[in-house]
């Protein structure tokens, strides 16, 4: 069976009317996140990325539509803009299960 909302997004995500709600305190135990109602828009969105990544399960779910890559690597880098700094990148990656070999990612096709 397809993952759910609740999988997805926590348990007190609601979808209505084509607005998706995502209760982001309902992640902070589980992904480190410390304070939902102080994270930035780039914290928000890797919160979401690493609760997923976190969900193993959903790798051995061939309906799960989408999945942690098997994967993670860390490279240094010093040069963001114009701006030389000592930071860390950690590519995630999520792996997007489509019923359709379309050369262009489209979200209607994820299963």
């Amino acid at each position: 069976m397809a993952i759910t909302q609740i999988q997805a997004f926590g348990s007190s995500s609601t979808f209505v009317d084509g607005v998706l709600t995502i209760n982001f305190n309902d992640l902070e135990t589980v992904t480190g996140l410390d304070d939902a109602n102080l994270a930035s828009p780039s914290q928000q969105i890797a919160t979401l990325l690493r609760y997923w990544q976190l969900k193993s399960e959903w790798t051995a779910d061939a309906t799960a539509g989408i999945a942690p890559g098997l994967t993670q690597s860390k490279q240094v880098v010093t040069l963001r803009g114009t701006t030389s700094v000592t930071q860390i990148s950690r590519p995630i990656t999520i792996n997007c299960y489509e019923n359709d070999n379309q050369a262009v990612f489209d979200p209607d096709n994820i299963i």
